[in-house]
């Protein structure tokens, strides 16, 4: 009876089904939605999970993600998306995307054409990257075990034999859109695990990369204590010490109850580093500021007018010139004036003086309370002795009388001399600016030959013009 039971059963179930064909019963058609394989969608779901929100664009839904396990699945909203990057995991995955997407930002609607569009997409709204974070662990956390295969961004495939391959291919051969597209699976080495970790899918790249731990956050302030001293005082997190380096030269160690650096500094442009490592930052963090140091020494200066022969004028001219209690003038090292509030109404700023032929050092000179040491400004004056001296004579009664006769002899002073036999008989000094006449009388004997001689003021014997006369 059980089997004639059962062929009745098949029976009817094949009657059932004749039927169902006879009356056009259609069942599911497959799902042939294209999609294509995302990095940029993995790094967006990556940024999700971690609790960050994305406020640049956002999908106009719904978005049609293809899992690990090929199957197709339709997101409606953000929230959707939102708990779907935290349902993955490293068994079953979102990987594909179909393309286009059409995505608001600035009240606009913009479609989404390619995985190279996404990938750019998330690099103008600044969000983290494969790219961002592997450079950002990369040496610092782990290593490739070499030889690794990367697809570049005409989609060429290139093996990569070395670590020195790889910063040619990636830094140096590729442009700064370049989404790193590995070929999986490849190795990696932790350093704080001391082991090689197999990575088979860019989800567990991501999972590997996460869980390297952030490098130190450095941070320090600056403050003035006085002229040229100043205070840094750092803040440190993820890091037990830490190093200072001014102008890249090694400091003192700190930590994070010694976290204090009172330094000195010349005038000029300095910049001052603070460095720390950590178990997953082995190359460390470095965290600098770069400032100038202004000079708290007055920058004197002054303006030099020429008025004449040896006759110079020299006017103050200096930022806060007017708020200083004293500068001094010096000539070659030899105080000649004071100026400054000090003085009162007699500070008129300027500095006027007549020079014999020769060289000389004109200095303006002060101290302050921030430069005690002392600062000055000077320049070289220098007063040539007059090429060509001259004189004219007239015979009188009893002698003769000599006239100078050449260019500035109103602006030197010049010295007549008269010589018989070699014995200086008389001479005369004729002061520059004075308003004696240029005449020197010389009484003679008669038959006797006199040397009469004129020469200028100041070292200037070597230009001494002398003539005979008999009388």
């Amino acid at each position: 009876m059980k089997c004639c039971r059962l062929v009745f059963v098949l029976l009817i179930s094949l009657m059932s089904l004749t039927s169902c064909l006879e009356d056009n019963l259609d069942f599911p058609e497959p799902d042939l939605t294209r999609t294509t394989s995302s990095t940029a969608l993995v790094s967006l779901l990556n940024t999700l999970s971690n609790n960050r929100d994305i406020t640049c664009f956002d999908f106009v839904y719904p978005l049609k993600l293809r899992l690990s396990n090929d199957i197709l699945i339709e997101v409606a909203s953000r929230s959707a998306l939102h708990d779907i990057s935290k349902d993955q995991n490293s068994g079953v995955h979102v990987s594909e995307l179909a393309f286009p997407v059409l995505i608001t930002s600035n009240n606009q609607i913009n479609s989404i054409d390619s995985e190279q569009e996404f990938f750019e997409l998330l690099q103008s709204c600044e969000l983290p990257t494969l790219r961002t974070i592997l450079e950002r662990t990369h040496k610092q956390c782990f290593d490739f075990v070499y030889p690794i295969t990367l697809i570049d961004i005409d989609s060429t495939t290139k093996p990569i034999p070395s670590l020195d391959d790889y910063i040619q291919f990636y830094y140096n051969n590729q442009p700064s859109n370049y989404q790193p597209n590995f070929v999986f699976p490849f190795e990696i080495t932790r350093f704080s695990r001391n082991e090689s970790i197999t990575i088979g899918n860019v989800f567990e790249l991501f999972e590997q990369l996460n869980s390297c731990g952030s490098c130190p956050d450095l941070f320090f302030e600056t403050s003035q204590r006085k002229a040229l001293e100043y205070q840094f005082t750092a803040t440190i997190s993820g890091a037990s010490t830490f190093d200072w380096y001014v102008d890249d030269v090694f400091i003192q160690e700190g930590t994070a109850e010694r976290n204090i650096l009172v330094k000195s500094f010349d005038p000029g442009d300095h910049e001052v580093c603070i460095k720390a490592k950590s178990e997953d930052c082995t190359q460390g963090e470095v965290y600098c500021e770069a400032f100038v140091v202004e000079d708290p020494c007055p920058q004197l200066f002054f303006e030099t007018v020429k008025k004449g022969y040896g006759h110079y004028l020299f006017e103050a001219n200096f930022e806060k010139m007017f708020e200083l209690a004293s500068y001094k003038w010096y000539i070659n090292g030899t105080f000649k004036e004071e100026e400054g509030i000090l003085q009162g109404n007699d500070s008129d700023h300027k500095f006027e003086y007549r020079f014999d032929p020769g060289s000389y050092e004109v200095c303006i000179k002060t101290t302050t309370d921030d430069c005690p040491e002392g600062t000055q400004y000077c320049e070289q004056v220098n007063v040539e002795c007059i090429q060509d001296l001259n004189f004219d004579w007239d015979l009188e009664t009893d002698g003769y009388t000599f006239t100078a006769n050449f260019e500035l002899r109103d602006e030197v002073t010049y010295i007549w001399s008269a010589y018989l036999r070699d014995e200086l008989v008389t001479s005369l000094v004729r002061e520059a600016g004075s308003t004696s006449s240029h005449d020197f009388i010389v009484l003679m004997e008669q038959g006797q030959s006199y040397t009469i001689c004129l020469k200028q003021d100041g070292g200037c014997d070597e230009r001494k013009v002398c003539e005979v006369f008999e009388f």
